[in-house]
């Protein structure tokens, strides 16, 4: 998918492209984040279980935009292809 202007704005969704390990964790690739806050040094990120990722330039370049339609729409494609 190709990145647009605002992709990575503040309240959107990203998804990892890569797995980071960060401290003692290891977030898969796929892991979706929400963007709460941007400074120079970078994006601040949460997940749904309240994990945060703060100033995350330096591994911004593996965040993919996220968009669940379009997420939904390759996985009923992937279905149909498989089936036939």
């Amino acid at each position: 998918m190709k990145e647009k202007p605002g992709d990575f704005a503040i309240g959107k969704k990203i998804k990892l492209g890569k797995d980071i390990r960060i401290r003692d964790r290891t977030f898969k690739k796929g892991h979706i984040f929400t963007i709460f806050n941007e400074s120079f040094r970078g994006l601040d990120i949460v997940d749904n279980e309240d994990n945060r990722i703060y100033e995350c330039r330096f591994i911004q370049q593996y965040f993919i935009p996220y968009n669940i339609k379009e997420e939904r729409k390759e996985k009923i494609e992937k279905l149909n292809d498989e089936k036939n």
